[in-house]
């Protein structure tokens, strides 16, 4: 099976990395959020341009832990059903959310929904 996520590169991150690295991938992704990932690809959150930008006016440097940005209280879509679906329903009840995680029963990231795709 092919895996979904080769072709989001920039979508998701690392949660060891930088503002720097989520400033990188919301550059390269155009789509104003990046979704973080520990290690073992578990999902710990997302994190959006605004977040980012609010957070350099209270003092984070492009250096700050990415970990302590992210948004914990993230909306995911289950890997089981129709993702599509539900995904036009999120996005059309969340005008701001661009990216939605698909994840399995323990989080862990196997596709991202982006609103310009469904």
């Amino acid at each position: 099976m092919k895996n979904k996520l080769s072709a989001y590169p920039h979508f998701f991150m690392n949660s060891n990395g930088t503002v720097a690295d989520a400033l990188t991938c919301i550059t390269e992704n155009k789509h104003g959020a990046v979704i973080v990932v520990d290690d073992r690809q578990v999902v710990c959150g997302i994190v959006a341009d605004g977040d980012l930008r609010r957070a350099m006016l209270k003092g984070a440097s492009m250096l700050t832990p990415i970990m302590k940005l992210v948004n914990i209280n993230s909306i995911v879509l289950p890997a089981t059903g129709d993702t599509n679906v539900e995904a036009k329903k999120i996005f059309g009840e969340h005008a701001g959310f661009n990216l939605i995680p698909v994840v399995t029963s323990d989080n862990t990231l196997v596709d991202i929904m982006v609103r310009s795709s469904v």
